[in-house]
């Protein structure tokens, strides 16, 4: 199965990892994969799959812990950039639909990856691809920002947000009704333009249910604190 997708192939490419970087949004990545190791009590045996690993960062923070890492990734041109930037780990071009049935202990879906399949139907079907690619008793990590953070960040009264930082200019704008958030990046004359789906807490533990998972458990950080609203959301569930 490949589903379709809100963005092109190659949207989440090198231009998204600059303006990333530039965002902050990387800096805790070591600590958050020594939590992530913690939390879901990986070994060096355990195989842990990276769905959607992006440029590898947080794919080679979990392999320096001991653990196999398999980083699978749609994009060629992102997968290229993780093999440059952050070797280690095994390196797919694959869509993280597609994943082998029992192929990994763990599975970890970091940094709002998830929520870019064409219909929420086919994000479901995702969680059930999950789920299937986990063996018995594996566990599944789902680290995204929520409807709860976007209403306290970005506000209900609609409209767009801009803001800047470290000269990435971003334009946000929620559809509150189709739950789609809506960004555009701007680094100099460069200009990236993406959309994501965003689920409540309610809307993906259900999902997660409904995919065959148990033992769904809600954290506002990769640390296992209680969340806040500010927080970003994430999700540990047993297969």
């Amino acid at each position: 199965m490949s589903s379709a997708m809100l963005n092109a192939v190659d949207t989440f490419g090198e231009h998204f990892v600059d303006a990333s970087e530039l965002l902050g949004r990387y800096e805790a990545t070591e600590q958050e994969a020594a939590d992530t190791v913690r939390l879901l009590g990986l070994g060096p045996s355990d195989t842990v799959v990276e769905a959607g690993c992006g440029p590898g960062r947080f794919a080679q923070a979990l392999a320096s812990h001991g653990c196999r890492v398999i980083g699978v990734d749609i994009s060629p041109q992102v997968v290229a950039l993780a093999r440059q930037r952050h070797p280690g780990p095994d390196y797919r071009v694959l869509d993280m639909a597609d994943l082998p049935p029992g192929c990994a202990d763990a599975l970890v879906n970091v940094y709002s990856s998830f929520g870019y399949s064409a219909t929420p139907e086919e994000d479901a079907e995702v969680l059930r691809a999950w789920w299937s690619a986990l063996r018995p008793g594996g566990r599944l990590l789902l680290e995204l920002s929520d409807l709860e953070r976007a209403k306290a960040r970005l506000g209900e009264e609609g409209g767009t947000v801009h803001r800047e930082t470290n000269g990435v200019r971003e334009e946000l704008r929620m559809d509150w009704q189709q739950q789609m958030l809506h960004v555009t990046y701007r680094i100099g004359d460069r200009r990236l333009d993406c959309r994501t789906r965003i689920y409540s807490r309610g809307q993906l533990v259900e999902g997660l249910r409904a995919a065959g998972f148990t033992e769904v458990d809600c954290f506002g950080g990769f640390d296992g604190r209680e969340k806040t609203p500010e927080d970003r959301l994430v999700l540990v569930a047993r297969r």
